[in-house]
């Protein structure tokens, strides 16, 4: 006689793992649990995440029947805080019950045993980076201005604060037009400078340097070209 069965776990995430690329991302996550362990009680909320982490409910949890097996669902939303660290890290949110009446001691104690938890990992590049990396203004007639922009993109807003232009050649202006509140992109925040060609420039070619820091004291350049003619 041969047997063979499937056990499925009285609690269940989907996705089994939750992985950030940007800070201030926000993710679904789908939470199952036995309904003969939640009871009449609902899910426990998700907490932990070393501080770096929120999740609040969306929605109301619903109960359904498969197999034979009756579930409570819940859906949370996951938030990575924008005032969190970049680079690589791992984290966990776990269920835990918050209260409990005696009725409910017993699933209290069983939450207890299978501590679910819901493993979180990031994966963002710290720093700023420029678009593009350099940038040539091409040949401009002498008394006429020119005007360029810049784009400064940072994984984590924090990247961006206190962003200001520490170094520029004097026959360019250059302005951070949104950097009191970068906006959000699917490539991370960024910032957009506008350089101005002074007037008064020499002829012939220019060549210099633009450099930016934060409030980190993380410094990124743009090397700046124009050509000046008659």
């Amino acid at each position: 006689m041969e047997m063979s069965f499937q056990m499925e776990p009285p609690v269940q995430f989907q996705p089994a793992v939750l992985t950030f690329r940007q800070v201030g991302e926000s993710q679904n996550v789908t939470v199952r649990a036995d309904a003969r362990l939640v009871g009449t009680g609902t899910i426990p909320p998700l907490t932990g995440g070393k501080g770096a982490f929120e999740a609040e409910a969306v929605g109301t949890p619903r109960r359904l029947t498969e197999k034979g097996r009756s579930w409570v669902e819940a859906v949370y939303r996951v938030t990575y805080k924008t005032n969190a660290l970049s680079g690589f890290q791992t984290a966990a949110l776990s269920l835990t019950p918050q209260n409990t009446t005696l009725a409910e001691k017993d699933s209290h104690s069983l939450w207890q045993k299978l501590a679910p938890t819901l493993p979180i990992t990031t994966d963002i590049k710290a720093g700023l980076r420029c678009l593009p990396e350099s940038l040539a203004f091409g040949s401009v007639v002498q008394g006429q201005s020119a005007t360029r922009r810049l784009l400064i993109f940072a994984a984590a807003r924090t990247d961006l604060e206190g962003l200001r232009v520490v170094s520029v050649p004097s026959w360019v202006k250059a302005t951070l037009s949104d950097a009191a509140q970068p906006r959000s992109t699917a490539q991370g925040f960024v910032i957009t400078v506008e350089m101005t060609i002074q007037p008064n420039t020499p002829l012939g070619k220019q060549q210099s340097t633009l450099s930016f820091q934060n409030a980190r004291g993380t410094i990124i350049k743009v090397p700046i070209f124009i050509q000046i003619e008659k």
